[in-house]
């Protein structure tokens, strides 16, 4: 029978087709297309957003696994289900007891244990085209990239859900993954053109933090580990840099194929990869390979 793998050898573990034994908690029909991989630090749970392509089609979902990577439950958010419309989920994010999951042009959000559908917040006023990314921010304050219509929006989940602009306009070259420093008090932004790395600030100034057109093609996912190395996924190219403090950048030793918005597990020291066209994950261990 053929399964996803679950392989731990020098320092990754990869989840795609090949024959395993039946230990193997995943299989390869558990994913389709995923796009986003993320931990819930307070519980160790994963979350993989599937956007099963076919865009408005309501059938997307969202698998959940457990610490050691065997499913819980295939579809724990489904398209088309208890009346939930999931119909593009790409990126996540988790905000207290609330997954939220952006899907086209409305960010909905989910009961993170029960899966209940608590909140559908439209961006379709706002001239919402193709939401990507989410990131959590300061005082229950999510952040959300629109990739097509050059902007990021933000939603004040504690006031209503209320909704902004942070920033839009041709600067932010198609913004794909964002990441949250509180320290900081920045946005970053990988973006799919232009080989940027851009920063906002919480007025919606645009700064740049690097710009590489010669190396990086379409950047997807980025993330921060607390020694302030950044890790940022390149679709096109079929890589995950890491980018230290310094402004070193190497690509890290895996062979891939479309990681898209990547995540950290700081808990277990994991960098966790969902790679789109293959419809697998990987979860690389940084212990093992700094």
């Amino acid at each position: 029978m053929f399964h996803n793998r679950i392989i731990l050898a020098a320092g990754v573990v990869c989840v795609g087709i090949a024959l395993c034994s039946t230990s193997c908690g995943s299989r390869s029909s558990d994913y389709a297309a995923p796009e986003s991989f993320i931990v819930d630090p307070d519980t160790g749970t994963y979350y993989i957003s599937n956007v099963h392509p076919g865009r408005e089609n309501n059938n997307g979902y969202i698998t959940t696994l457990d610490k050691e990577l065997n499913v819980l439950k295939h579809k724990f958010v489904e398209g088309g289900r208890d009346g939930v419309v999931l119909n593009d989920p790409k990126g996540m994010a988790i905000v207290g007891d609330t997954l939220w999951v952006a899907d086209l042009t409305v960010v909905r959000a989910f009961n993170k244990t029960t899966g209940e559908n608590t909140a559908n917040v439209s961006l379709e006023g706002f001239g919402a085209i193709f939401l990507n990314d989410v990131a959590a921010g300061p005082d229950g304050v999510i952040f959300v990239s629109d990739t097509r219509k050059n902007a990021v929006f933000s939603i004040a989940t504690t006031n209503d859900n209320a909704v902004s602009i942070l920033a839009e306009g041709d600067k932010l070259n198609s913004p794909n993954g964002l990441y949250w420093d509180a320290n900081e008090k920045l946005l970053y932004v990988a973006c799919w053109d232009g080989g940027t790395i851009l920063t906002i600030n919480a007025e919606g100034t645009i700064g740049t933090f690097m710009v590489k057109p010669r190396q990086f093609a379409h950047l997807d996912g980025i993330d921060r580990d607390v020694d302030g190395t950044f890790f940022v996924s390149d679709y096109q190219k079929n890589v995950v840099y890491r980018i230290t403090p310094d402004g070193q950048v190497r690509a890290l030793p895996l062979t891939l194929k479309t990681p898209a918005d990547i995540s950290l597990d700081r808990a277990n020291n994991r960098l966790l990869i969902p790679e789109f066209e293959a419809n697998r994950i990987t979860v690389f261990d940084l212990s093992e390979n700094e």
